[in-house]
C-alpha cells in the first residue's frame, strides 16, 4: 500500500456512497462510511502502521483490522456487519487505486 491519508476525505466518502448497490445504500449511511474510515485510520495509528518510518509499502493484517473495526465502528447509531465493513474497505481501496494512492 502507499501513503495512507483518508480520514475526513470527502471524495473517498462520496466515491464509496456512489458505488454502493441500492440494497447496500439502505444499510450503509454516510455516517457509517465516515465512522468506518475514521476507525480504520485510528487502527493504522495505534498499530503504528502510519509512522515516520520512510517505508512506501506496509503490511496490514486484514484479520486484525476487521476485528478492530467490528469492535469500534458500531456505536453512535452505526450498526454494520462484517460484510458491510468489508464492502466499505473494498471501495476505499478501489478509490485509492484509482487516484494512485495504492499500488
Amino acid at each position: 500500500m502507499g501513503n495512507i491519508s483518508i480520514e475526513g476525505d470527502d471524495e473517498t466518502v462520496l466515491y464509496i456512497l456512489e458505488n454502493l448497490s441500492d440494497d447496500e445504500k439502505e444499510r450503509i449511511t454516510k455516517q457509517a462510511v465516515e465512522k468506518t474510515l475514521d476507525c480504520m485510520c485510528d487502527y493504522y495509528y495505534e498499530s503504528e502502521i502510519i509512522a515516520d518510518n520512510g517505508k512506501e509499502e506496509v503490511e496490514i493484517d486484514e484479520d486484525q483490522l476487521m476485528d478492530y473495526l467490528l469492535k469500534h465502528v458500531n456505536s453512535d447509531g452505526v450498526n454494520l456487519d462484517e460484510s458491510d465493513i468489508q464492502r466499505i474497505l473494498d471501495l476505499e481501496f478501489d478509490y485509492g487505486q484509482s487516484i494512485g494512492m495504492y499500488k
